[in-house]
């Protein structure tokens, strides 16, 4: 398999157990099909090694798994922060739908304060999103909403938003 073939699904985070399972950190938004696959690449000295899966289970956002070639503990440590990839046609088509997290880099620009700086981080929490960028040497966070972003450029990679009075306030102060 070549690499423009394959979709990284997240890195190998920890082993479990003494069998030779292996957690992966998901870092996909879609869990469709990971359960059902049976070949996992893993990328190993800049190649795509298939190893087949005799078990994979969805634990929140970790994919616990059983590749048939590892059976210790000691030959799954050995693979603990190694991408792991699944062939892009499993997956569905992605939308052109702009989500939060492709907010990521843009520049935010608030209706007061003007320029705050670039987005590092979207954060996801189950009731919100949360913004996460330096200010001023400071760390500012604030809820992702339809009411706080009054536009997106996605070309020019700019967020406009109208944060709350006083919020920029309770961490520059």
């Amino acid at each position: 398999m070549d690499k423009d073939d394959l979709e990284c699904i997240g890195k190998i985070a920890k082993t479990k157990g003494l069998k030779g399972e292996v957690f992966v950190q998901l870092r996909i938004d879609s869990f469709e099909n990971l359960e059902a696959s049976k070949i996992f690449y893993l990328e190993m000295n800049k190649k795509f090694i298939p190893f087949f899966c005799t078990m994979a289970s969805i634990k929140q956002t970790k994919l616990l798994l059983a590749l048939d070639e590892i059976q210790t503990v000691e030959q799954a440590q050995k693979l603990v922060n190694i991408p792991v990839y699944l062939p892009k046609s499993i997956f569905p088509e992605p939308s052109d739908e702009l989500l939060y997290t492709d907010l990521e880099g843009f520049l935010v620009i608030d209706a007061n304060s003007g320029e705050l700086g670039i987005l590092e981080e979207v954060l996801e929490y189950p009731q919100q999103f949360i913004a996460r960028l330096v200010y001023k040497n400071k760390e500012l966070l604030f809820p992702l909403n339809e009411e706080l972003i009054t536009r997106i450029d996605e070309e020019a990679k700019k967020l406009y938003v109208d944060l709350p009075d006083g919020l920029i306030s309770i961490y520059i102060d």
